[in-house]
């Protein structure tokens, strides 16, 4: 039961018997180990936070009128481009004024040990990073994290107007490029509209064809009332007896010889004398006036040709009755005018068709232009098209140059991101 207190009691009584040789032991390993930590070069750590600002007071003010470039993505890349070679190459030429005259091998090797020692780290804030270097010598680790945080700045602002300057350039040859072409495109479209004047100059083919069959249209109407009305006079003239009989002695008078042998007006004028026949006169007169807005069975026109029969065969029983039996026949002045109506309808009527046989043939050409013009309007359309293309492209260009000089000068006054070493 009491072994361990036997077993402790034989190992105090051995270190008691080799105390003096644990104590020089311990120190000869303390003076190793002071030695050898003596020995450690010193370490020391270069740190800078940088507080990159993305919040700009233009951007929302020129908003749509500048190109806007994502911040985060830029960072991003600005970040990492900071670790590349070419950046840590830069690094040892502006820290070490020996530089030029190192080997490749050289350099390969410092560069490799700033990639080792050099730390970019992003803190707890957004946009907030920490740049450090740690070195044996506390003057490179502060130039190298000084010289890190300078190229880091001027990257950025030179690789903004390095871009913005290679973007204006290639805008500037794109406008060059389309204003030739607009300048092709129109003397593409003079050429075509000289060409091609005859069909395009008439105007739309549509209100053309509209124009000529109405016009045709109405010389139809035209031509149909003037044969309704020829038609009319015919029948007038086919119930009208060439002459009527007159007493002799009322013929030989010499306001009936006079008025038969000056005609016209004259013979009129005569023949007015009797009653009955200046009564058949005016209802022959009334009859041609009802006709030319009446049909045949119109109340009025049947009785108008009633009275004319009555005069008629009144004329030819008074013609009967003279006291000598003997009648002249004379030429009945309403058939006279009857012809004359229907001469100068018949002349009308040969007009009318002239008229609607040149509407015809004008509503044919212009159906004929009109598949003409929709085929020179379809390919002036596509040359249009092409140039509508081509202006809207040059027109977006030209924005575009502004929008790159606009954002140009935002950069050159105050850039839209902002670093701040904290």
């Amino acid at each position: 039961m009491h072994f361990w207190k036997v077993k402790a009691l034989s190992y105090a009584s051995g270190v008691l018997a080799y105390r003096w040789y644990a104590l020089a032991v311990a120190w000869v390993i303390c003076l190793g180990g002071w030695v050898a930590i003596a020995a450690i070069p010193d370490q020391y750590r270069a740190e800078a936070r940088v507080y990159i600002d993305t919040d700009n007071l233009m951007d929302p003010l020129l908003k749509g009128l500048t190109v806007s470039i994502d911040p985060a993505q830029e960072i991003t890349m600005m970040i990492r481009t900071l670790l590349t070679r070419p950046t840590l190459e830069q690094v040892v030429h502006l820290t070490d004024p020996t530089s030029n005259s190192l080997s490749a091998a050289d350099m390969e090797q410092r560069v490799q040990t700033l990639q080792g020692k050099v730390s970019v780290r992003q803190l707890e804030a957004k946009n907030y990073y920490a740049i450090g270097y740690m070195d044996p010598s506390a003057q490179y680790a502060t130039s190298v994290t000084q010289t890190l945080v300078s190229i880091l700045q001027d990257n950025r602002v030179g690789s903004t107007r390095l871009d913005m300057d290679s973007v204006r350039a290639f805008i500037n040859k794109q406008i060059s490029d389309y204003e030739d072409r607009l300048r092709d495109a129109d003397k593409r479209r003079a050429d075509f509209r000289t060409a091609h004047i005859d069909i395009l100059g008439k105007g739309p083919a549509p209100n053309r064809i509209d124009a000529a069959d109405q016009a045709r249209d109405q010389a139809i109407k035209d031509l149909n009332a003037a044969t309704a009305r020829r038609d009319s006079l015919r029948s007038q003239l086919a119930d009208t007896p060439k002459t009527i009989g007159v007493d002799e002695r009322m013929f030989a008078s010499g306001a009936a010889i006079g008025g038969i042998g000056g005609g016209g007006n004259g013979g009129r004028a005569a023949v007015g004398a009797a009653g009955p026949m200046q009564r058949l006169q005016q209802a022959q007169a009334q009859l041609d006036e009802l006709r030319t807005r009446y049909t045949d069975n119109y109340p009025d026109v049947v009785a108008t040709k009633d009275l004319i029969s009555r005069l008629q065969a009144q004329l030819s029983a008074s013609a009967g009755k003279s006291d000598d039996g003997s009648t002249v026949m004379v030429p009945n002045p309403a058939y006279a005018q009857l012809q004359e109506k229907l001469s100068t309808e018949e002349t009308n009527i040969a007009a009318l068709r002239q008229r609607v046989g040149a509407a015809t043939s004008e509503l044919t050409a212009s159906r004929r232009d009109a598949a003409e013009a929709i085929d020179v309007q379809a390919q002036f359309n596509g040359l249009d098209r092409d140039y509508s293309n081509i202006e809207r492209t040059y027109q977006e260009l030209l924005r575009s140059r502004e929008a790159a000089a606009l954002s140009q000068a935002r950069d050159d006054q105050n850039q839209g991101i902002s670093f701040r070493v904290l």
